[in-house]
């Protein structure tokens, strides 16, 4: 794990030093894909909003002031190009497996999350992605998603209900 306030430095010398660039990319990677992931549930599109996120992130390095946020902002700027490219794309329905990156366990794991996941609308998949696999708060979460925390909350308790509720159909259907 790392400190926000090591990910702000970071942020803020990217563009005079490229080993901040290099060690920012390699921590924040995963996370950055996992939320474009939760948008785009396609595993190409979701590499290429994680290049344009680190593009855009480079430019705009140079205006950044650190307040201790950085991996929201990093995230915000995910999910703003996550969702340009949706848009540009929106006549093609793409579905695919989860990724490795996104994925725990073994594979039977992963493909009972992959289908409790599935099922949820897009704005529970990214509170639930963002929160159990990047490991931010709900506070983090509303300001990279735009919405009031209790919202957030809102949609994370809505999609626990329709997990567990999947999950016990299945239990209930195999024991």
């Amino acid at each position: 794990m790392y400190d926000s306030t090591y990910v702000d430095s970071l942020l803020k010398s990217i563009y005079s030093d490229p080993e901040s660039f290099e060690t920012l990319y390699m921590l924040l990677r995963k996370d950055v894909f996992a939320c474009a992931y939760s948008i785009l549930t396609n595993i190409e599109l979701s590499e290429d909003a994680v290049n344009e996120t680190f593009i855009r992130l480079y430019s705009l390095s140079r205006n950044y002031t650190p307040q201790g946020y950085a991996k929201a902002y990093i995230l915000k700027i995910c999910k703003n190009v996550a969702l340009e490219i949706k848009r540009q794309h929106s006549n093609h329905i793409f579905t695919e497996e989860l990724p490795e990156q996104i994925c725990y366990s073994n594979n039977d794991d992963s493909v009972f999350v992959e289908q409790l996941l599935s099922k949820l609308s897009d704005k529970e998949r990214q509170v639930m992605i963002l929160h159990y696999y990047s490991d931010l708060t709900f506070k983090e979460i509303a300001k990279i998603l735009s919405i009031p925390e209790s919202t957030v909350k809102w949609y994370h308790k809505k999609a626990l209900s329709k997990c567990r509720k999947r999950a016990l159909c299945v239990y209930s259907t195999n024991y």
